[in-house]
């Protein structure tokens, strides 16, 4: 993108003049993946991780990928064709939730498990109304949750939360009808549900035995010394493809570097898998 600026960026790490560009590199490399190593490895707990299988996503997520699975000992690592906007797609598919608060301390109680909803209640939904249609995502499908705080004479508060019409008067709490308490705080949570798309199954990829050449070679640094690394375009590899690093697939959204010790194949669906070994 802007090697020159990359170069400028790297000479601040510099401690010693013996120290090269692609040690410093090397370094921040090393860093990054010491630290996802260390992030994932907190979560796996007492899992093993070769029994996982690492999914790549974000435009970067090729270019560390197989490091980060050699460091966790994790042995397959999938790459999708769509992975550089997996985090969109998925964001897109969301509930779109406003919520809005109202405090009640002093002015509301709970008796006996129902609690009336007075002017309060009409104020937020008037917001939520108009904030929806401010954005232009229509009601027809607008749905609402209150949530209410409720504190016993003991000051142990409980949290509720149901499902509410706007034409609705009274809440009954999903607890006993016994539940008695001051009110401290309503959350009125206006719902817009996601709408899933159907998406167009592929015929099955014809598979290919024939190995495909790489459009380009480039000097990579995997180590400490340069080699001399093939460049294929991700989009043209068919599935059946199987490939032995050292190894970089460039799509037109990200990269994927696959080092020596592993290899790259293209399922029939048009996935990418890395596994430790031969092709």
């Amino acid at each position: 993108m802007h090697p020159e600026r990359a170069k400028q960026a790297l000479e601040t790490l510099r401690r010693t003049p013996s120290e090269s560009l692609p040690y410093l590199a090397r370094h921040v490399v090393d860093c990054l993946k010491d630290t996802l190593a260390a992030a994932i490895t907190s979560q796996l707990k007492d899992e093993n991780p070769a029994d996982w299988t690492l999914f790549t996503f974000g435009g970067a997520g090729g270019l560390y990928a197989a490091m980060l699975a050699e460091t966790l000992g994790i042995r397959q690592v999938y790459t999708f064709p769509v992975g550089s906007v997996f985090s969109a797609f998925g964001s897109s598919l969301l509930e779109v939730v406003h919520v809005y608060e109202y405090c009640l301390a002093g002015q509301a109680h709970l008796t006996n498990g129902r609690f009336a909803l007075g002017g309060w209640f009409r104020e937020l939904l008037d917001h939520a109304r108009k904030d929806i249609v401010g954005e232009a995502l229509g009601t027809d499908h607008l749905r609402f949750r209150l949530q209410i705080e409720v504190a016993d004479d003991k000051g142990i508060t409980t949290v509720f939360e149901t499902d509410v019409t706007q034409n609705q008067e009274s809440l009954d709490s999903p607890g006993t009808s016994e539940t008695n308490g001051a009110v401290i705080m309503a959350r009125l949570k206006a719902i817009i549900p996601s709408v899933t798309p159907l998406l167009e199954v592929l015929p099955s990829m014809i598979k290919t035995e024939t190995r495909p050449a790489p459009m380009d070679e480039r000097s990579v640094f995997w180590s400490d010394a340069a080699e001399n690394t093939p460049i294929y375009r991700g989009e043209s590899l068919p599935a059946g493809t199987s490939l032995q690093g050292p190894l970089i697939i460039e799509h037109a959204y990200t990269t994927i570097l696959t080092p020596r010790s592993w290899c790259y194949r293209i399922d029939a669906a048009g996935h990418g898998i890395m596994e430790r070994g031969p092709a």
